[in-house]
């Protein structure tokens, strides 16, 4: 009994601290993440107070004359703005330990999550691949070349939510409909940005992106190392416009 109460106290204690070192990790990454702020907040907020007055200075310089003790003054300003001017060229160093820092606290998305997003962006680039085909059919057999151009095309009922879908795709092919040889090897939207697939994809740790092609079809293509331009040019062809 003795032995069996002392290893319940070893597991306890092992998972207690399996739960407090990643809360206390998260905690410091949000703290350093709060002073970053503050640093870049406060830096921004100088720089435009200083570039102010440095104007309003100069404007006078140029319009009147100005005592000895304003062109001191004019001096010391301009001196602070090229001092600050040279901190800022560490303002994209702190932006991107924000960025990784923020992806340390934030939660990872489940597999599920991941999923459900991803079936709802392909059905949105889907839906506006058959608009585009509606569009064509009305105008010579060519495709729009804006989203603006195909919006009309889309049901009514899933209209908002799709408009409300191009920030995440852009149009890569635009001609006519019937150029295409294999349409279904022709992207037609791309996604615009990828997203980190995780320990999710099949092999895990990979990036994918979401493809629409130009006979209508999703595809969500995976690469290891966030580079996807060996699978876009073999899947993109340049416009091709009617001869009419």
């Amino acid at each position: 009994m003795t032995w069996t109460k002392t290893q319940t106290g070893i597991v306890s204690a092992i998972v207690a601290a399996s739960v407090l070192v990643p809360l206390a990790i998260q905690q410091h990454a949000q703290a350093k993440l709060g002073e970053q702020d503050n640093v870049l907040r406060k830096q921004a907020q100088q720089l435009a107070s200083v570039q102010d007055e440095n104007r309003r200075l100069s404007n006078l310089a140029a319009n009147s004359s100005l005592s000895q003790d304003q062109l001191n003054d004019l001096e010391k300003l301009q001196a602070e703005v090229s001092a600050l001017r040279q901190q800022t060229h560490d303002v994209p160093k702190l932006q991107e330990e924000n960025r990784r820092l923020r992806q340390a606290v934030l939660k990872p998305k489940t597999a599920i999550q991941l999923h459900k997003e991803a079936v709802a962006k392909a059905t949105n680039g889907k839906n506006w691949a058959f608009a585009f085909w509606a569009f064509a059919e009305k105008n010579h057999d060519q495709f729009p070349t804006s989203f603006d151009q195909a919006a009309a095309f889309l049901p009514a009922q899933i209209r908002t939510e799709a408009e409300a879908a191009t920030d995440q795709f852009e149009i890569v092919y635009q001609g006519s409909r019937s150029s295409p040889e294999h349409p279904q090897d022709v992207i037609l939207l791309r996604e615009r940005e990828a997203w980190n697939a995780g320990d999710n994809s099949d092999p895990p740790g990979r990036w994918a992106k979401i493809y629409i092609f130009a006979d209508g079809h999703a595809e969500t293509h995976l690469e290891p190392n966030n580079n996807f331009d060996d699978y876009e040019r073999a899947h993109i062809i340049p416009p091709v416009t009617s001869n009419r």
